[in-house]
């Protein structure tokens, strides 16, 4: 994989950064943390990022590409933000690989009536490593977060961890279920920041 190292990775989203946790069913010692963070900006584009700090070298990260969108990313490593639309079952779902390969879906409701967002604009995607941390932060433009009120919705950041041992491990800001299960609305315990708001 092709980063960029940075050695002062730290921004003004960081203070906005949520810890995620593991499964316990799919435990990562060679994780020591992962923090995410996501908001609309004030021209109302969504910045996500994510920041794994722990032993590297145990995780497979997929090879570097172009920027371009792509199905099945959870297959391997890869970074997820859900975002609960308001007064609906509709749920987004947003995918951002370590390839910097992307996806963006909606939902009509529980894993049901998927299809692909439209007209979403990756406007960056950068990736940076030092030793023994891997950052991702991405800023897109999608007309679906039109929709998306003043008021805080509910979102959920999680990651799909892959082992350098072929094991998986899911992250989330909460696991309600004995199966790791990122669509599922009582996991959503994160807040979408809206900076057109302060």
């Amino acid at each position: 994989m092709n980063t960029v190292p940075n050695h002062n990775m730290a921004t003004k989203a960081d203070t906005n950064q949520l810890p995620l946790v593991a499964h316990p069913t799919t435990p990562l010692p060679a994780v020591r943390s992962l923090v995410a963070h996501a908001g609309l900006d004030e021209s109302g584009e969504l910045e996500a990022g994510f920041v794994v700090s722990g032993d590297l070298d145990q995780i497979v990260w997929p090879a570097a590409r172009p920027i371009i969108r792509a199905d099945e990313l959870w297959q391997t490593t890869c970074f997820e933000l859900f975002v609960a639309m308001p007064d609906s079952e509709r749920y987004l779902e947003f995918n951002f690989s370590p390839s910097r390969q992307w996806a963006a879906y909606g939902f009509e409701r529980y894993r049901a009536g998927m299809q692909p967002l439209e007209a979403v604009e990756i406007k960056t995607f950068d990736i940076a490593r030092d030793d023994d941390r891997f950052m991702l932060r991405v800023r897109l433009n999608a007309p679906a977060l039109r929709a998306v009120p003043s008021a805080a919705v509910p979102v959920a950041l999680s990651a799909v961890i892959e082992a350098s041992d072929n094991g998986i491990s899911y992250w989330a800001l909460a696991h309600p279920s004995d199966r790791p299960d990122f669509h599922d609305k009582k996991g959503f315990t994160g807040t979408l920041v809206n900076r057109k708001d302060t």
